[in-house]
Parts: C-alpha cells; structure tokens; sequence
C-alpha cells in the first residue's frame, strides 16, 4: 500500500513541475504580449489568472500538506526568469 502512495505522490509532482514550466511559458507570453492573441484576445487575463490560482493552491498544499510543495514556487519563479533570459541568448545569438 505505501508503495503506490509513494508513486502517487511522485507522479503528482511530477505533473505540479510540468504545470510550473508550462505556466513560465504562459507568463513569457504575457512578456512579449503574443497573450494578447490568444482566446479571442482575453490570453493576457487567462494567463494571468492561472499563474494567480496555481500559486495559491501550492501556497495551500504547502501549508496544509506538505512544506516540499513551496518549492514548487520557487521553481515557478526561477522558470518564469530563466524562459525570457533564454529568448534574448537565443534570438541574439542565432
């Protein structure tokens, strides 16, 4: 039994990183303002709203659940300053 709750809790974190690495894209969008073409011009406020929820729901699971969890915006921060970092190099340098 502790075995697949272990895996359980793997896999969700798993997932918790992905939606952090895909919400660093969302707000490099927002950056550049291409949001502003997205969802028949409400992209910025779809954007903006998912990055608000996401962070209150891992501020809560890292209160209530577990401590681990607030890493999850400290990784959500360092995407979201890494991702625009990378563009520049990349559209500078090739």
């Amino acid at each position: 039994m502790e075995v697949t709750a272990l895996n359980s809790k793997r896999i969700f974190s798993l997932f918790w990183g992905i939606v952090a690495l895909l919400i660093s894209f969302g707000i490099l969008r927002i950056l550049t303002k291409v949001s502003d073409n997205d969802f028949a011009g409400k992209g910025t406020a779809i954007y903006a709203i998912v990055a608000i929820l996401y962070m209150i729901i891992t501020i809560g699971l890292a209160k209530y659940y577990s401590k681990k969890f607030a890493y999850f915006l400290i990784l959500l921060l360092f995407l979201s300053v890494l991702s625009p970092l990378l563009l520049i190099f990349t559209l500078n340098n090739y």
